[in-house]
């Protein structure tokens, strides 16, 4: 029954309060604390979700605002360039601001088409982006 689960999922050092609020009988029904088990991470079932495996950052990977700011310098030679997770940190939304000399007599629309092709993959993982451009000073 739904008492015994909630009953079995809390710990055998309950107060009586609690007891009597679940029922005797399911209370009657849990068993001893046993130790907690240790489950090595190599022994943790892979998740078909994620393509059968968890995945664990490694140290050495690059975050993705660094990889995105390289491409848009590579591309675009700014002067200031900003690239920000403003998702949180899950990588579902950024901002992104560039300041260009090759901006200089192309319009608005143009400036946010180089900004978007430079990262078109990037962008195609992404829930939201918000692109600020300007023309570098002469």
């Amino acid at each position: 029954s739904f008492f015994l689960f909630v009953a079995q999922l809390l710990s055998s050092s309950m107060s009586a309060v609690m007891l009597r609020a679940i029922g005797r009988s399911a209370a009657a029904a849990i068993p001893a604390r046993q130790a907690p088990r240790v489950v090595a991470p190599s022994s943790l079932p892979a998740l078909p979700a994620l393509g059968g495996v968890l995945h664990r950052p490694m140290s050495s990977e690059v975050p993705k605002e660094d990889l995105m700011k390289e491409a848009l310098i590579a591309a675009l030679e700014p002067t200031d360039v900003l690239v920000e997770d403003v998702s949180g940190g899950c990588g579902s939304m950024y901002k992104i601001e560039v300041e260009s000399p090759l901006f200089r007599g192309v319009n608005l629309v143009k400036q946010h088409r180089m900004v978007t092709d430079t990262l078109k993959k990037e962008i195609g993982e992404m829930h939201g982006l918000t692109i600020n451009t300007r023309r570098s000073p002469e």
